[in-house]
């Protein structure tokens, strides 16, 4: 066939595809469009950056060190007794918070009660009252921080944590009276005062104490549960009468006067810089 004839059927066909092109092109576009897009969405998940110098599972020293860090926080606190008071009325205290049951007079005494999702003592008879509650193992290095409010004070009446409780002619106790903090030793039934200081107290208020025992010394310090805990100890003072014990709450009450506990906790004492002389 003539080359003439060939050239004429190759620019028709070159002229014809060019025409289909132009009617198609937005149809093509937008297919392969559709295409790119589904391949980047069904693609393989984005791989985490492999820190160098490790092994797929592996964990990383940050990583470590925080699985650690967190152990550590939750040892850090050697709980023995606690209790919040978060239950229903009822008479006596029962058992606490934690599961243990508590002792001395609170689940004997008509004084005790579980009222308005607080420990309360009341006494209701004529003339004054000592109450006991004890709570957790006996221990030697002992902590505890304890909140309550007392309807009056005056006439000896008082607030106070019990640490080394042997039975109830022997123990320490660190108590607020309206007019002091005082930590007082009492052995075989006789009371010997340690030391005391300064610290007024309002009826109907909420007060925190803090009294500790390790080894030879005693700590203690109060303050209003709304205000700030002291940063140092208001009151350290030496004695080797009682080496372990109970901890719990004793108070002194007058007629009709009333102490309401909110919060108890007893831990394993620790010395910090805070409890140097």
């Amino acid at each position: 066939m003539d080359k003439r004839v060939w050239l004429g059927i190759g620019l028709v066909v070159i002229v014809i595809s060019g025409l289909i092109a132009g009617l198609f092109s937005n149809d093509i576009q937008r297919n392969l469009t559709i295409s790119m897009s589904s391949m980047m969405h069904t693609g393989s998940p984005a791989k985490t950056p492999q820190v160098p110098g490790t092994r797929p599972g592996m964990k990383t020293p940050q990583a470590t060190q925080a699985a650690q860090g967190q152990q550590q926080g939750q040892g850090q606190v050697n709980l023995l007794a606690q209790d919040t008071f978060q239950r229903t009325s009822q008479a006596l205290w029962g058992t606490a918070s934690d599961g243990r049951s508590w002792s001395g007079d609170a689940n004997k005494s008509a004084a005790f009660s579980i009222t308005n999702a607080s420990g309360q003592i009341k006494q209701t008879q004529a003339g004054q009252g000592t109450f006991n509650a004890l709570l957790g193992p006996a221990n030697e290095n002992t902590e505890i921080v304890m909140s309550g409010m007392v309807s009056a004070f005056g006439n000896a009446t008082n607030l106070g944590a019990v640490v080394r409780w042997n039975d109830d002619n022997n123990w320490y106790k660190a108590f607020i009276d309206g007019n002091a903090l005082t930590v007082v030793k009492h052995v075989n039934g006789n009371a010997v005062q340690l030391k005391s200081v300064p610290f007024q107290a309002q009826n109907n208020m909420l007060y925190q104490i803090r009294f500790r025992a390790y080894g030879a010394m005693l700590f203690a310090k109060a303050w209003r549960a709304d205000g700030i805990e002291p940063t140092n100890w208001m009151i350290v003072a030496g004695d080797n009468s009682f080496t372990n014990g109970q901890a719990g709450v004793r108070v002194v009450l007058q007629a009709n006067t009333v102490v309401n506990i909110t919060s108890f906790a007893a831990t394993i004492a620790a010395m910090d810089k805070n409890s140097a002389l």
